[in-house]
């Protein structure tokens, strides 16, 4: 863990790889919010999700993996039966973090669900 505030997200995002790697607790997410202008985070979760309800804006999701087994996030506007638009999917190999965030912000109309495919793999999802 840095002895210095974060303050840019390279700085994050860096620290939160190295942490994964090394087996170390996650820094704290507020700074990463901060970073982004404000998104929220979904908070570390390791199951498919209900994100957010009704309109917002898509920022990013960091997946991590246990060391074994790979894992994919497949980001939806409302996935449900009737509607699967994707508006954002992510997959990283056994044993790394990979960190994505879109250009702009994706907007989503009808709900942001996030979708968690891999055993013992984890995800944050940064959102408006």
């Amino acid at each position: 863990m840095p002895d210095k505030p974060i303050l840019y997200l390279e700085d994050y995002l860096q620290t939160l790889i190295e942490a994964c790697r090394s087996g170390q607790p996650l820094p704290d997410l507020k700074p990463l919010a901060d970073l982004l202008g404000g998104y929220k985070s979904s908070g570390l979760k390791v199951s498919s999700n209900l994100i957010k309800t009704g309109a917002g804006y898509f920022g990013g999701v960091i997946i991590l993996t246990d060391g074994t087994n790979a894992g994919t996030v497949t980001v939806y506007d409302n996935k449900n039966e009737l509607s699967d638009k994707v508006i954002w999917a992510v997959a990283v190999g056994a044993n790394l973090c990979r960190e994505t965030f879109p250009l702009k912000p994706i907007r989503f109309s009808n709900g942001c669900n996030a979708e968690l495919s891999g055993s013992g793999a984890s995800y944050i999802v940064y959102f408006i």
